[in-house]
């Protein structure tokens, strides 16, 4: 038995090295093979699931983890790789339940920044709030979970909360992008244009081939009815990203209020021809 368990051992180690290696055919043999010789090896269920759900095959990475969690309970990993799962899938309730199940095990930041995520998906915005705030305690040195806070309090209507947040961020990284590009949609949303611009000029100056930067700074101008400004903020937007349509149907609002029919209508045509992105990024 000892023998069979230090081979399961040594092929999980195997596939944890073909996997850092990103030889994942390899790593799932490993695995998989570790799994044969020492059948419900918890450890080659765990990691074998996390490739699995790496792969995006979120269903079989479930079945691996409820093995794990039904060999050894007492291990938070199966809870919250499980819930992990299940947040991928879109079921967040039973997400919540796992990853309330880890932390009753084993508190970790990581894994109340995932139950707040799911949390507040399910639109238990002060539950979330706080599990966010419980992440912050625990690792108050980790930019992201500021970030991720800042978006759970604009998800509930606090929008104040959520600037004090990103402003918070800023302070700790002054050249965190996420952190200014979100402030700055904020303010806009909240008509404060002059600090919207600041944090987007900020971006440009950070990076200057970043689009969207652009763009949001030429929609900024937009709302101030500054439509030259705004249609130079468009244009600067497709020459670095001229396969984007939401830049072209943007400036074709801009070259609408300057009067410019022609150049409008040709701006339309070729988003036309574009694929609609997913979103911003």
């Amino acid at each position: 038995m000892e023998d069979k368990e230090a081979q399961a051992e040594e092929l999980v180690r195997q596939g944890i090295e073909y996997q850092e290696r990103q030889s994942f055919k390899e790593a799932l043999w490993s695995f998989s093979r570790a799994l044969e010789v020492m059948p419900g090896f918890p450890l080659a269920l765990l990691r074998r699931g996390h490739l699995l759900l790496t792969a995006g095959k979120t269903t079989d990475a479930i079945h691996d983890f409820t093995a794990a969690i039904d060999r050894d309970p007492t291990d938070e990993r199966g809870y919250s790789y499980r819930g992990l799962a299940f947040q991928r899938a879109g079921d967040d309730e039973n997400a919540v339940a796992d990853f309330t199940s880890a932390i009753s095990l084993k508190p970790d930041a990581v894994t109340y920044q995932c139950r707040g995520w799911s949390l507040s998906r399910l639109a238990q915005h002060t539950k979330a709030m706080a599990d966010m705030q419980a992440a912050i305690v625990l690792k108050p040195e980790n930019v992201q979970f500021y970030l991720d806070r800042a978006a759970v309090a604009d998800a509930a209507g606090e929008s104040e909360e959520a600037i004090a947040d990103l402003t918070h961020a800023v302070e700790m990284e002054p050249e965190n992008i996420k952190a200014l590009e979100a402030r700055g949609l904020l303010y806009m949303e909240g008509a404060n244009f002059n600090m919207a611009e600041r944090d987007f000029t900020k971006i440009t100056e950070l990076n200057a081939k970043y689009a969207d930067a652009y763009y949001l700074r030429g929609e900024n101008f937009f709302k101030q009815t500054m439509y030259d400004d705004a249609e130079t903020d468009f244009t600067l937007a497709i020459s670095l990203k001229p396969d984007f349509r939401y830049f072209y149907e943007a400036r074709a609002r801009a070259y609408d209020q300057l009067q410019q029919p022609q150049l409008a209508a040709a701006d339309r045509a070729r988003a036309e021809k574009l694929p609609h992105p997913v979103n911003l990024a």
